[in-house]
């Protein structure tokens, strides 16, 4: 009999390519709504906070299933700790967007140019340094690439190509519409795909 210890990992990677772009989406309807129907131009929390933080949870899950993947198929460690370091990645500019919402909240009233200067800044920031994560990955996965699946290839190029975009900061809307979405649905076929004999005696 066959089983999947890596199919709920497989079928959130697939709920994860529909999330993201989506949050970006209630983001900005969410501005909208707050202009047209409130007459609040600022920082606001909403339902794409909601979706966040979803997100991050789920994200949390995928990337030491990844982990835990790549450790028992191919006992290769070297991207053990780039991997820890997105989880931590993740977790700590979500929680900075948000606080710093919170602050931006009670201070944008005053003076706009410095809350558009640190939604800036902090933007530039968390691209930047997730981008050079995503492209160390990326690189440290094709060093295995002749024994990798396929798939596992594609995901370790859609990684390092995330990461090249999110550095230029000018591309890096291409992430979360396309490039992410693209290597959560490669990754999560590579889990579904994956299958253990389990014999009973």
């Amino acid at each position: 009999m066959s089983s999947n210890k890596y199919s709920t990992a497989g079928w959130l990677s697939i709920v994860q390519a529909i999330l993201m772009p989506l949050a970006v989406v209630v983001g900005i309807i969410q501005g909208i709504i707050g202009i047209k129907v409130f007459g609040y131009e600022g920082p606001m929390y909403g339902p794409s906070d909601i979706l966040g933080i979803i997100i991050t949870v789920i994200s949390i899950y995928i990337l030491f299933m990844i982990k835990r993947f790549i450790n028992e198929y191919y006992d290769y460690h070297e991207v053990n700790f780039l991997i820890n370091l997105a989880i931590v990645w993740g977790v700590v500019f979500f929680i900075g967007g948000l606080a710093l919402r919170g602050v931006e909240m009670v201070f944008w009233k005053y003076d706009k140019t410095i809350t558009t200067i640190l939604d800036l800044s902090f933007f530039a920031i968390a691209m930047i340094t997730g981008g050079i994560i995503d492209i160390l990955i990326g690189v440290k996965l094709l060093k295995i690439k002749e024994q990798m699946s396929d798939l596992l290839a594609v995901f370790a190029y859609l990684t390092l190509i995330s990461g090249i975009l999110e550095v230029s900061l000018i591309l890096s809307p291409a992430v979360p519409f396309l490039i992410y979405p693209a290597s959560m649905i490669v990754i999560g076929i590579a889990f579904l795909k994956n299958r253990e004999q389990v014999e009973f005696v």
